[in-house]
């Protein structure tokens, strides 16, 4: 497998984990939005409508985007661990076949 298809896989298994976390820590408890889909993270932006929609004292859609784009690099930088870890390990292993 390629570095890149590597570091392609480990993304989107990241960016899943961030779906699962923003979901579970984000999405109900700093805000409610009444029409939300139930992908927060993996559809940014349309968290917070003032006129039907609620969110915690001291938190604004700027302080989300801040905490969307932290789960974002996170992601990232852990995307590329994990391709680093996996290259690491697959590094010295050959085909029984080769020399």
């Amino acid at each position: 497998m390629t570095l890149t298809l590597r570091f392609l896989f480990s993304l989107i298994a990241c960016l899943i984990i961030a779906e699962i976390v923003w979901t579970s820590q984000i999405e109900g408890k700093i805000y409610h939005c009444t029409d939300e889909t139930g992908l927060g993270f993996l559809l940014p932006g349309d968290w917070y409508h003032p006129a039907h929609d609620t969110i915690q004292k001291n938190w604004s859609n700027d302080r989300l985007w801040s905490l969307w784009q932290s789960y974002l690099t996170v992601s990232i930088l852990s995307a590329l661990t994990l391709t680093g870890i996996l290259s690491a390990l697959t590094k010295n292993k050959k085909p029984a076949n080769q020399h």
